[in-house]
């Protein structure tokens, strides 16, 4: 396995990938700035979501999209409800990860894993199936100003 790599910070500012807000499309040329690149030997990642200057029980909600080489458009893979718990990132309290995820909407052609990911207050880790695409991209939503997530993405 190679070392974790991590997308830059997500923040409350960032705009929607809807097609049409801030000029963002749907064609892997457009890709939003923090989509997470991908090694063409990844079949898999390991997402968990480390969540700054947070605090216990903060919810917020992802859409996880998937972008492929060249003419590819994106495509929508999940939507993902998320809740911080008290596992720490480091020795600063207000650094914690997401103990909880629920998929509410599911549009991938392979089934999604989740483990750790029930309110146990242990770190929450989300499988995903990447076969076929270059990158992956986290839109936050809901998040709490002046708070950012970094989604950690392990890829084998």
């Amino acid at each position: 396995m190679r070392q974790d790599k991590t997308n830059g910070d997500v923040t409350a500012a960032d705009t929607a990938l809807d097609g049409s807000t801030a000029g963002y499309t749907y064609h892997s040329s457009d890709r939003p700035a923090g989509a997470f690149r991908l090694n063409p030997e990844d079949e898999q990642v390991t997402m968990i979501f480390p969540q700054m200057d947070a605090t216990h029980n903060l919810s917020f909600e992802i859409k996880l999209w998937g972008y492929g080489a060249g003419e590819d458009p994106a495509e929508f893979i999940c939507d993902l409800s998320l809740t911080t718990g008290t596992a720490r990132v480091n020795d600063i309290t207000t650094q914690l990860y997401v103990d909880t995820i629920t998929c509410s909407s599911e549009a991938h052609i392979s089934a999604l894993n989740a483990a750790d990911n029930t309110g146990n207050n242990r770190v929450a880790k989300l499988n995903v199936s990447t076969f076929g695409y270059k990158y992956l991209y986290a839109e936050v939503f809901d998040i709490t100003p002046n708070t950012s997530v970094r989604p950690m993405i392990r890829s084998f």
